[in-house]
């Protein structure tokens, strides 16, 4: 079975370039799977190298480049649409060389992912990887949880019904209609955690027709079983002397991305008031 692994934010240099957990967890696949031979494994990306050394890697869209960590939310958008129309192109005019029944298609991506329903019309099982719930996400950081998430997609679900979609913003039916498309068509949902799970099924079991509690799996991101390298002991004074460490500092690391959604502020704020120095 070939699998064409699609992710908007594959294909770029980690150490130098800020994405978020998913791109890590694409790019750490990817490796994963080469080092275990799999063979009939293409990517698609949209960053400048192949993730991985002997990858089978597609750069999309052609001759398009993208400084994406600082594309503003509609410059962003754009960029989804560029991304969608360009992978479900490239695969859709490749059916003979991956045909449907020998080819499994796995996306990375909700809002940045293909048109699956043309891919799914085309006869292609999909996998999806959730890394964000998009209307969870854009609820908790626009909306500040005013409303619960399955109010919004079953609000969204009536202007289905009803036709009025053409009048809602481009950049909302990005995080609604593809977030929605993206349940409906994939035969397996890996999400990372038992409440994105559950949110996922408060939001949809009661909209669509096929049971969505059987399609979902819960798969922890888990670590990785790299070794470190030891670091020099001069570098290791260097950094307590930049940082000013001593030998009672208290310090808290993170290796998420520091943004206002993970509530990373509220934790600084929680161990100051705590006398955490």
């Amino acid at each position: 079975m070939a699998i064409v692994f699609i992710g908007s934010h594959l294909g770029y240099p980690m150490d130098r370039t800020p994405l978020g957990g998913g791109a890590m967890v694409g790019l750490r696949l990817v490796r994963q799977w080469l080092a275990a031979g799999l063979q009939d494994l293409t990517v698609l990306g949209s960053g400048p190298e192949a993730p991985a050394p002997g990858a089978v890697y597609v750069r999309l869209p052609a001759g398009a480049s993208y400084d994406i960590v600082r594309l503003s939310e509609f410059a962003y958008a754009r960029f989804c649409r560029d991304f969608e129309a360009a992978t479900t192109e490239w695969l859709l005019s490749r059916r003979e060389q991956l045909p449907p029944a020998g080819t499994t298609v796995l996306v990375n991506d909700v809002s940045e992912g293909p048109t699956l329903a043309r891919i799914a019309a085309a006869g292609y099982p999909i996998v999806s990887l959730w890394h964000v719930d998009v209307v969870d996400y854009f609820n908790k950081l626009y909306l500040h949880s005013l409303v619960q998430p399955q109010r919004l997609t079953r609000l969204y679900e009536r202007c289905r019904r009803l036709g009025l979609t053409g009048a809602v913003p481009d950049l909302l039916r990005i995080i609604f209609e593809k977030q929605r498309e993206t349940v409906a068509l994939s035969g397996r949902l890996i999400v990372p955690s038992r409440d994105m799970a559950e949110t996922l099924s408060r939001c949809y079991s009661p909209l669509l027709p096929d049971r969505l509690e059987g399609r979902i799996r819960v798969v922890p991101w888990g670590a990785f079983a790299d070794e470190a390298p030891e670091p020099a002991p001069s570098r290791v004074e260097q950094l307590r002397g930049h940082f000013q460490i001593g030998p009672r500092t208290f310090v808290l690391m993170t290796l998420s991305r520091i943004s206002p959604e993970k509530g990373i502020h509220l934790l600084l704020e929680a161990l100051r008031r705590l006398g955490v120095q």
